[in-house]
């Protein structure tokens, strides 16, 4: 399941690394949730689809991607992030082929506490390093950690560098490409009526008018329809479309 409002707003304006997991359900139901999430501009985050599913496996991961590779328009410009299955990383591989593929660094964490007991500088120089901007500070921390603790060097050496590592990335994380210009962004008189604020208040209102609890509350509130317009809000707050 996908909302419409969060599709343009992915292939519009949120950078494009999405985040792919799976998590299990304890409830009578059973089964597991996979999920697709993005961050936001204020490093929130920001759903993009769902789907359920019997069990986690090769089929449940084949049948989720391939729903996703048709909601977005720059597949061949994703990065895809996850844990170490390989289930998934060998359906990415055929669905995004041209896509990169990175690690969960809380993922990866996890599997590295295998090779230590409780050391906290061992986990501290992994993230430094997995966070560093410039190759020279990455470098030098993998060389401290390989000094202090060679098995855990030696695990993120098989893993490959560029799967965790901010600086060896083979994607620019804030670069968008041939992404439509965000007017409201460039400075000009004219405003997208298809922002993505826009089609999300729509699908609410449409899901509101359908539940009657929902609607009876609505006749009692303030109507906000008018501050989610960009016009009106610049209106409302003197402020210029050029800022």
């Amino acid at each position: 399941m996908a909302i419409r409002a969060s599709i343009d707003g992915f292939n519009y304006v949120i950078r494009l690394i999405i985040c792919i997991d799976v998590t299990h359900l304890k409830a009578r139901t059973r089964g597991v949730l996979l999920v697709a999430v993005c961050k936001d501009g204020n490093v929130k985050i920001y759903p993009l689809t769902f789907g359920f599913t019997n069990s986690e496996c090769i089929e449940s991961w084949t049948w989720f991607l391939k729903k996703l590779s048709k909601l977005i328009q720059y597949s061949n410009h994703v990065m895809l992030v996850s844990d170490r299955h390989n289930g998934i990383f060998n359906v990415m591989e055929a669905i995004f082929p041209d896509a990169a593929h990175g690690i969960c660094a809380y993922h990866l964490a996890q599997n590295l506490k295998r090779f230590y007991k409780q050391r906290d500088d061992v986990i501290s120089l992994y993230y430094r390093a997995m966070y560093a901007y410039h190759i020279e500070d990455f470098n030098h921390l993998m060389a401290e950690l390989k000094e202090t603790y060679r098995k855990v060097y030696d695990e993120l050496q098989g893993v490959g560098i560029k799967k965790f590592s901010r600086v060896h990335s083979p994607r620019k994380r804030l670069k968008c490409p041939d992404k439509p210009a965000d007017p409201t962004l460039i400075g000009t008189e004219e405003v997208d009526d298809n922002i993505a604020v826009e089609p999300l208040v729509n699908e609410v209102e449409e899901n509101a008018a359908e539940e009657p609890l929902l609607n009876d509350r609505a006749d009692n509130t303030v109507g906000c329809r008018g501050w989610l317009n960009p016009h009106l809000c610049m209106v409302k707050f003197g402020l210029s479309a050029h800022l």
